[in-house]
């Protein structure tokens, strides 16, 4: 538009000369309205003319069509015929964008107001403005590392990944959220503990617990067997060997202060996730013993063999000082689903002196898999046991149960449980 115009005269006679004032009817609605020139002055006129000159360049701008006429209640003015036409081709052959519509719309207010004495140089310096925004524009630096002040990408990208440390012991990942604490960097020594934790000297931990010492190839000194034992669950006074070296469990701790051993959960929930644990060792066990050359725990199932025939002498447990009854249940399943035949019926004795938490997904497993196989069902708890626990198994399997205050009263209760057969 500044290049249609800037040959036309000097800026300032260009508006005086293209519109003139008019007292010819223009039609208002239903009736015919004549706008009749009062008496006003030279300067009344063109700040008149100027006003017609911003509400040409609105309607241009919002895509309606050229006026011819221009109205205020003094006056009325009609743009000369070879100017309405050059504007007209004008807007014809440069229809503005919807963007550039839609922003105009919203200085509607704007354009009510203002006046236009030289077109072209108020066109020019538009041209000017849309210069120096555009260099102050490019020379703001606006990519996302110069306007993240508070490091959200760094944060975000280290939530993702996660910590990259390990435990030491049993090589499962760190999981603290180091992006909770200001300042905390995975693999950092920085203070990373919960407010609540009283310990804030240490900043690396698996605070959904440990995973089976094994998973690095820690076994037993002399059996050479994988040792099942959670870091949580190792004694001070248990003696590792850590290359050519022997040390206590104690030192070791203290050789890595920057990682804490101690778990953040209750016993009954280290219980059930050792129990998880247990279950993927049992699917990944053999590739890990024969890697760390490592002995799979002694084996505990036996068929169609009466107990004078065994050696149980020769069977070799890593005792671990846990008691897991759902890894029972499932061996229990499991040895059904090998052994049963259409006419298989089974009687099942559960005894324990430990421990342990309510198998309730392994009883639903194995009752809903070979419930109408089994027809007998006893517990006998011997010695220090979770009475509820064990009752709550008992009644799940509808079964009997023995309460066994002494080994030897066992013979008593497999004589009943013999009669009863």
């Amino acid at each position: 538009m500044h290049k249609a115009i800037e040959n036309k005269g000097r800026g300032t006679k260009v508006v005086d000369d293209i519109f003139h004032s008019d007292a010819t009817p223009t039609l208002i609605g239903q009736n015919r309205t004549y706008h009749r020139s009062i008496s006003l002055n030279v300067k009344q006129h063109l700040n008149n003319k100027r006003r017609c000159m911003a509400m040409l360049l609105f309607e241009y701008l919002t895509g309606q069509k050229i006026p011819i006429i221009y109205t205020f209640p003094n006056a009325a003015y009609k743009i000369t015929t070879d100017a309405h036409q050059t504007f007209d081709l004008f807007a014809q052959l440069h229809k503005p964008r919807d963007k550039l519509i839609a922003v105009t719309k919203a200085l509607t207010t704007v354009f009510d107001s203002c006046s236009i004495d030289n077109l072209s140089t108020f066109l020019l310096r538009i041209l000017q403005e849309q210069s120096n925004t555009m260099s102050e524009f490019t020379a703001y630096e606006c990519d996302f590392g110069t306007i993240d002040k508070n490091d959200t990408y760094a944060k975000l990208l280290d939530k993702i990944r996660g910590c990259y440390d390990q435990c030491p012991c049993c090589l499962r990942p760190c999981d603290f959220d180091h992006t909770t604490r200001p300042g905390s960097k995975p693999g950092s020594e920085d203070i990373c503990f919960p407010p609540f934790y009283s310990i804030v000297d240490l900043c690396l931990c698996c605070m959904t617990a440990h995973a089976l010492r094994a998973m690095n190839g820690y076994k037993f000194e002399e059996t050479k067997e994988a040792s099942l034992f959670m870091c949580e669950r190792i004694p001070d006074d248990q003696l590792l060997i850590v290359g050519s070296i022997r040390k206590k469990w104690s030192q070791f701790k203290l050789d890595h202060s920057d990682w804490l051993f101690e778990s953040l959960l209750n016993d009954e929930e280290l219980t059930k996730l050792r129990g998880k644990f247990l279950r993927i060792w049992g699917v990944i066990g053999d590739a890990l013993c024969e890697t760390y050359d490592m002995k799979i725990n002694a084996s505990i199932e036996y068929f169609d063999e009466e107990i004078k025939d065994i050696n149980v002498d020769s069977i070799s447990f890593a005792c671990d000082h846990f008691t897991e009854f759902g890894v029972a249940f499932d061996k229990v399943a499991e040895c059904i689903a090998r052994s049963k035949k259409d006419d298989s019926k089974y009687a099942i004795i559960f005894m324990t002196d430990g421990l342990g938490s309510n198998p309730d997904n392994e009883l639903n497993t194995l009752n809903g898999s070979h419930g109408s196989l089994i027809k007998k069902f006893w517990t006998l708890s011997l010695g220090q046991k979770s009475v509820t626990v064990l009752e709550q198994i008992n009644a799940k399997m509808n079964g009997t149960y023995f309460d066994v205050d002494d080994s030897s009263l066992l013979v008593e209760a497999y004589a009943e449980i013999a009669r009863t057969l």
